[in-house]
């Protein structure tokens, strides 16, 4: 990239208001534990996906994240106060 690395991008991102809830893949070639916590717990990725990796592996991350949102989505409508007035 040639202004910014990935962790720099994703913190823009999920810092952003009007981006924040974009999901944001990590696809990487460094497999150490300690850029996985930092690039989750820190700069807001949703997922961290190293590289060889098959387009299985994609789709199934991209689903359950799509998943999670979907049910985290549904709950907070169910448990959101009807503010709607007859």
């Amino acid at each position: 990239m040639p202004r910014m690395d990935g962790l720099t991008a994703c913190y823009a991102i999920k810092t952003d208001q009007a981006t924040k809830g974009i999901p944001v893949v990590m696809l990487t070639a460094i497999s150490y534990e300690f850029n996985k916590k930092l690039s989750e717990d820190v700069m807001g990725a949703d997922a961290y996906i190293t590289k060889p990796f098959s387009s299985g592996d994609l789709l199934g991350t991209i689903g359950q994240i799509l998943s999670f949102r979907n049910q985290t989505s549904d709950a907070s409508e169910r448990n959101a106060p009807n503010t709607l007035k007859n």
